[in-house]
């Protein structure tokens, strides 16, 4: 199981070493309550999150120490769809998997709740979120668009709620994945 993991991560290497880095510069953010969106940023309460120029995909979103991260997801398209999450400081990664309208996208490392917990850690870190979809042509997972910059659903003293939709098809309804990172200050 590992190493499937590892493979799949190890194809979304391009993304990963192209994808946008937090500096020291964002950490003044820290704990201010503003949401603007500025040069494809989102400053939420903690979180600056990063966006690709290109179709917004990966999300990179800022993680700050003592913060307990929890990853979900459903789909709502015919075409399976996967989001892999991973965090920069090495950490275990995941893959969520799922097809169908409003269903759960299952992940691996398997977990009864359908969610991906990342325990708070020592130190701020970057959480990369990849969005890729499988059509029917057989040329196997291929990037999906983040049209629309990530929302936040819920935001308190204790956490924010960052939810990120992706689109798989030219129809544009930008839902067919529906994937929210929860942050939890311990």
């Amino acid at each position: 199981m590992h190493f499937s993991l590892l493979a799949l991560l190890v194809s979304a290497a391009t993304l990963v070493q192209s994808a946008p880095s937090v500096d020291g510069a964002a950490s003044k953010f820290h704990r201010v309550a503003k949401r603007q969106y500025s040069n494809y940023t989102l400053k939420a309460r903690n979180h600056v999150i990063h966006l690709a120029n290109t179709g917004f995909n990966p999300v990179t979103i800022q993680i700050f120490k003592g913060e307990e991260v929890i990853c979900n997801g459903s789909s709502a398209a015919a075409f399976t769809q996967r989001v892999l999450v991973m965090p920069s400081f090495g950490g275990e990664s995941a893959v969520f998997l799922g097809s169908g309208e409003n269903v759960p996208l299952s992940v691996s490392p398997s977990d009864p709740n359908d969610e991906f917990t990342i325990p708070a850690q020592d130190a701020d870190y970057d959480l990369l979120v990849v969005f890729q979809f499988k059509d029917n042509s057989g040329s196997g997972f291929q990037n999906a668009v983040v049209n629309k910059q990530p929302t936040i659903t819920d935001s308190d003293s204790a956490g924010d709620d960052i939810e990120t939709t992706s689109e798989d098809s030219p129809d544009n309804d930008d839902n067919d994945t529906i994937f929210q990172v929860s942050t939890f200050l311990h």
